[in-house]
């Protein structure tokens, strides 16, 4: 996430998916509580939250995903399958399109999500649990889908002005996923050089559905990987 002005706190999109944002991650106590949990978290702070949206939620994104093309990306960093850039264009490119074109059809609950994710309610939950300051509209947003033999190698997310990288997760409701089954998050501490990663990592979370991790990104300390499927 390049994380990200706009909007008013009345997000506008269908309470389905909003729902979990506007009634349990915007309560003062729930936030005073991530901030602590994001500070003390190690090996750098990062924090996750479940359950973000809510099961029906989930449920209508993952409904809309199956419908998504996905092309299978593999180069020495990474290997999965990816759909294209699903996020919605920044706020000024939105009200320019408005103005040319007609009113659109109701959302989806995927394009429903991507606006959250560009909202000024995510990003004032990001700002204050982070600590990173004021965050811009501009995410990048797509869905990946890791198969068996599925993973991503070790890296710190630096690329261009990006601020905060977050996951979140849309695995299967129905059968809670395991730490055998590979696809964990992984958080490395750096070595001894203070440089790069460590060999192991020291924590590891797993991709439970419906849950939202995050960390900000730092160049030589947001270390982090996803474990082969």
């Amino acid at each position: 996430m390049q994380a990200e002005a706009a909007a008013s706190s009345a997000c506008s999109a269908p309470a389905v998916v909003l729902d979990r944002l506007r009634e349990e991650w915007r309560a003062p106590e729930a936030r005073a509580r991530l901030r602590e949990e994001f500070r003390s978290a190690r090996p750098y702070p990062h924090a996750v939250l479940r359950p973000f949206l809510g099961e029906a939620a989930l449920r209508a994104v993952r409904a809309d995903l199956t419908r998504l093309a996905a092309e299978e990306k593999e180069t020495d960093l990474f290997r999965f399958f990816q759909t294209l850039d699903l996020a919605p264009p920044p706020v000024a490119k939105r009200r320019r399109k408005a103005k040319a074109e007609p009113a659109a059809a109701p959302p989806t609950a995927m394009a429903s999500l991507s606006k959250l994710f560009a909202s000024e309610c995510f990003r004032h939950l990001c700002a204050e649990i982070t600590g990173c300051g004021e965050l811009d509209d501009r995410v990048d947003l797509s869905s990946q889908v890791y198969a068996r033999g599925g993973h991503l190698l070790c890296h710190d997310d630096v690329i261009g002005t990006r601020r905060i990288s977050f996951i979140y997760y849309l695995t299967d409701p129905d059968e809670e996923w395991t730490a055998s089954e590979g696809g964990a998050l992984e958080l490395y501490p750096p070595d001894a050089s203070g440089a790069q990663p460590a060999a192991c990592p020291t924590k590891e979370v797993l991709p439970l559905s419906d849950a939202l991790a995050f960390f900000v990104v730092e160049p030589g300390v947001s270390f982090h990987a996803v474990r082969e499927v």
